[in-house]
């Protein structure tokens, strides 16, 4: 089955009634489906989702996060942390966090979205439950949410095209975030080759906004090209 098919089937299966599995949002490494498969073989991807509201940082471990719009700026500049939600205004999902499809329990449903409002891109999977125990220990040191993320239409797709506004489909996810206490930290050789790698499968297979990885991301992740005097070395990120 080609990866495109899996996706097609995916976002199927999120229009149906609740199933005994979770979406997933991942916006670091886990961007890249290998990485994702490697802890829960069964996962299948959806596609691009966009978080309106929130904004990609690191946390002092130089580990990706995110935090509320604007939040960003201010620990840059403070060194402080930021509030986060524990879970969305609408409550937490039906069993922790369970898929609630569109449209019930007033949520999700269609939601008319134009372009430029910040927020976080990243790759939308669909996972058993029994899975989520290796998720929980891969983000060991993140708190566990539930967002509502809008998907993003594939590339070439009737709604994909043309001018925006759109409609896409919102559904809840679960999400990890780890702002922790003080400055964004810097990203090492490894984990910002593991970033790297992700970034371009989620450009090139999925349709991220390659304006998005310029302007957004590349504050925070060099590229591949960035000389590291020894791998011990960290790039140096705007104050």
């Amino acid at each position: 089955m080609s990866q495109d098919s899996q996706g097609s089937q995916a976002s199927a299966l999120t229009l149906t009634a609740p199933r005994p599995e979770i979406l997933h949002f991942a916006y670091g490494p886990l961007l890249a489906a290998d990485s994702m498969l490697r802890l829960s073989p069964d996962a299948v991807p959806v596609g691009l989702a966009y978080l309106p509201g929130w904004s990609f940082t690191l946390n002092p471990s130089g580990r990706a996060t995110i935090v509320p719009v604007g939040a960003a700026k201010r620990r840059r500049r403070s060194g402080g942390s930021s509030s986060l939600p524990a879970v969305p205004e609408h409550g937490a999902v039906g069993e922790d966090g369970r898929m609630v499809p569109a449209g019930e329990d007033g949520a999700g449903g269609e939601k008319e979205v134009t372009d430029g409002v910040e927020g976080v891109y990243g790759m939308l999977y669909l996972l058993p439950e029994a899975d989520e125990t290796a998720l929980d220990a891969f983000e060991v040191a993140a708190q566990k949410t539930v967002l509502e993320v809008e998907i993003i239409p594939p590339p070439g797709s009737p709604s994909g095209e043309g001018d925006v506004p759109v409609q896409v489909q919102v559904v809840r996810s679960v999400v990890y975030l780890d702002p922790g206490e003080g400055l964004p930290g810097n990203p090492g050789r490894e984990y910002a080759c593991a970033m790297n790698g992700a970034l371009e499968e989620a450009v090139e297979e999925w349709g991220m906004p390659e304006w998005y990885v310029e302007r957004v991301l590349r504050r925070y992740i060099p590229p591949d090209e960035y000389e590291y005097e020894d791998k011990d070395e960290q790039m140096k990120l705007p104050g």
